[in-house]
């Protein structure tokens, strides 16, 4: 039975897969990255202002079971016309970055980050990844 993942990446697919995981009382999940911000990854994080999302913002939920979430984000910090917008990509970026925060904050503790690069990775037994500073035990990993 998996109940430790490691989720090495916590860009969009990594992020959303963590997050995920504890909406769904999935395993305890710990995130891994080595970039200085969390939550974005290269395609929503250091996008230029005019750069934006190639869908509306109505196809763009982190939930596939709440279709209209980042609409509703959207229409609470003002936007006009939210379903049909296509937002700048590091608006998206700032919608799972704030997503990322209030899971950390979960009092189930069953998500952490950690910051660093991982090494190496051992599938020996269990999952090993191995950071210059420390080896996280897992029952499995995710690259995300």
């Amino acid at each position: 039975m998996i109940e430790h993942v490691a989720i090495i990446g916590a860009g969009f697919s990594g992020t959303l897969q963590a997050i995920n995981l504890l909406r769904h009382e999935g395993p305890r999940a710990t995130l891994i990255e080595r970039a200085p911000v969390a939550g974005t990854g290269l395609a929503y994080g250091a996008a230029h202002p005019s750069h934006v999302l190639n869908v509306r913002a109505a196809n763009m939920s982190a939930f596939p079971d709440d279709p209209s979430h980042f609409v509703r984000w959207l229409e609470a910090r003002g936007v006009a016309d939210a379903p049909a917008a296509f937002i700048p990509r590091v608006t998206y970026g700032e919608y799972l970055r704030e997503l990322l925060e209030a899971a950390l904050r979960d009092p189930s503790g069953r998500l952490t980050l950690v910051r660093g690069e991982v090494e190496d990775l051992d599938f020996a037994n269990d999952v090993k990844v191995k950071l210059a500073d420390r080896t996280i035990h897992a029952d499995a990993a995710v690259l995300a």
